[in-house]
């Protein structure tokens, strides 16, 4: 594991690549759990393993995830995280002549149809209503009032892009650039993938915002090079405005508490026939990757002129929410078209993670689209 690690780690980016490590290795550790109590020998001789010993590990998975031991998601990632190590270790060289797995049969293996499928509605229960969001979007002046311009300016950036909070944070000043069509586009790194210099098309509300934050920056820090400066400046022990903001999520927190209740519709019985009554929201529910989710279930499903009218932060501010997902974008401002990919791979494609599972596969390169962590 020490060879594969010293392999994986050149390739991770962010705060928490202990972390993901970490989750990484948990499948290898239930693999040979598996192997300890299923094998006579407690899996210590590599030549001896088969592809029944996967199977064991794969129902030894599935029993846990059934009795509740394991969420449905840790099975998920275990099959995936030792799939990929798998594949990875061979890849290295590592069951060759002399090496430390030696003789382990290429039987040993899990393939794609091996992992679970992923739970049905997964992001659909974490969609935030219409309501909510066009609540949220009315207030966005008391979240500057009670925090700063920068959180304000990230949280509206959040909702408009659907970008991770750590990727909108750390923006450097000059983070917009046209495409070919001569439209902005967000330049932002997707540290979790090592995807890095990506491009998201963004309406022109969005680039209001981002412009508008551009000049204030500059005015506040005038004598730092742009190409220094960040787009979100920290305001502790940041005199030259080279450090990004640190906390978003708390002022935000306290914002939407101090909200009134979020009222939505809901469809409840009395006396026997359905009445449509408005109910609080749940205020918990109202989390930072709430905005995320709510992207990805919007760019998922059709996209007609009748639900992208539901919510107008600003004239147009919703556009950027339906610009397609994840670096995907529309070739036409009407209609959906033909879609394109933008943004430059930080590493070659066979070596690129795309969040858990490599792009690059043993079974062969799969023509489709990276898509984000």
């Amino acid at each position: 594991m020490k060879v594969w690690a010293a392999d994986e780690l050149p390739r991770r980016r962010g705060k928490s690549v202990r972390h993901a490590m970490q989750n990484m290795l948990a499948g290898i550790v239930a693999l040979s759990e598996s192997l300890r109590l299923q094998r006579p020998d407690g899996g210590h001789l590599p030549v001896l393993l088969d592809r029944p010993d996967m199977v064991n590990f794969l129902n030894r998975l599935a029993f846990l995830a059934e009795t509740g031991k394991i969420s449905p998601y840790t099975r998920i990632n275990l099959v995936r995280h030792t799939r990929q190590i798998m594949n990875r270790v061979r890849v290295l060289g590592l069951t060759g002549p002399g090496q430390p797995l030696e003789s382990l049969p290429a039987s040993f293996a899990l393939s794609l149809q091996d992992i679970p499928d992923e739970p049905g509605d997964t992001e659909a229960g974490r969609d935030l209503p219409d309501e909510v969001m066009r609540q949220l979007c009315d207030n966005l002046d008391l979240l500057e009032k009670s925090s700063s311009r920068e959180v304000r300016v990230a949280v509206e950036l959040l909702i408009d892009t659907g970008r991770r909070p750590d990727e909108i944070a750390t923006l450097p000043l000059e983070c917009l650039r046209k495409d070919p069509d001569g439209k902005l586009t967000l330049v932002y790194d997707n540290h979790k993938a090592y995807w890095l210099g990506r491009t998201l098309p963004i309406s022109k509300a969005t680039a209001a915002v981002i412009t508008a934050q551009q000049e204030a920056v500059r005015r506040r820090f005038p004598d730092t090079p742009a190409a220094e400066l960040k787009l979100l400046p920290s305001p502790v022990a940041n005199p030259e405005g080279k450090k990004s903001i640190t906390t978003i999520g708390d002022p935000r927190r306290a914002w939407v508490v101090s909200l009134p209740d979020f009222l939505v519709p809901v469809v409840v019985e009395e006396h026997g026939q359905p009445k449509l009554v408005m109910l609080p929201f749940d205020k918990s529910k109202i989390f930072l990757y709430a905005y995320r989710c709510r992207r990805t279930c919007e760019c998922a499903q059709p996209r007609t002129s009748e639900r992208a009218q539901f919510l107008r932060c600003g004239e147009s501010r919703f556009g950027s929410l339906l610009l397609g997902l994840f670096g995907w974008r529309r070739a036409a401002d009407d209609g959906l078209g033909s879609a394109s990919l933008v943004g430059t791979p930080a590493v070659p494609r066979s070596l690129r993670v795309r969040g858990d599972e490599p792009v690059g596969d043993l079974e062969g390169d799969r023509a489709e689209p990276p898509h984000g962590p």
